[in-house]
């Protein structure tokens, strides 16, 4: 896929093989964020963590279910090179450029999703977690992407055990574990009245 070359950028991403595997995986994330018992959202808001230099969950969040999305990486090089992408593709969002342990949730935020690659081991995704949490409105949603099984050889396990949940004020609404195809596995979680 070559988005910056192309001479219709929106078109290279709409005909990007992997694009229906996406928005499948994708449509997991967005029934937890947005069901089990959450409030009605009216203008959804999700932080991306470790957006990476291909957005391609920005791209699905903002054309397919109409979120308002800001991209947040440690490299400022990553948020660049996807700010361009997704630019040329006719998608304009805000970035951020600071670690997940870091980043500033701003208050309009409804939900939170933490890339499998933010933070390279559990202390740093436990880490990465926390700041979220301590920032986020009550009801809001944090998406966590980790590894299981074979696939912690690729991303880090972040499973919260329930002493976890209840340091961060948070609880688990759901999870899925997916077939072997995909790569990671998703953990959601609330925040806490």
């Amino acid at each position: 896929m070559n988005v910056l070359g192309a001479l219709d950028p929106k078109n290279e991403i709409e005909q990007y093989d992997l694009l229906p595997r996406y928005e499948k995986f994708l449509a997991t994330d967005r029934f937890f964020l947005e069901q089990c018992g959450a409030p009605e959202l009216s203008s959804p808001h999700l932080l991306m963590v470790g957006s990476g230099p291909l957005p391609i969950s920005s791209y699905v969040f903002v054309s397919r279910f109409g979120y308002k999305v800001t991209n947040v990486d440690t490299s400022s090089e990553a948020l660049e090179t996807g700010k361009e992408i997704l630019e040329h593709a006719g998608i304009f969002q805000a970035h951020q450029h600071a670690s997940g342990a870091e980043v500033q949730v701003g208050a309009n935020v409804t939900s939170v999703i933490v890339a499998a690659l933010a933070g390279t081991n559990k202390e740093e995704k436990l880490a990465i977690i926390k700041n979220i949490a301590g920032q986020l409105q009550p009801g809001g949603r944090i998406s966590v992407r980790y590894g299981t099984g074979i696939r912690k050889l690729f991303y880090p396990d972040c499973v919260l055990s329930d002493a976890e949940c209840e340091e961060y004020g948070i609880r688990r609404i759901g999870s899925f574990e997916p077939p072997r195809d995909y790569m990671n596995a998703i953990g959601v979680y609330e925040k806490c009245t």
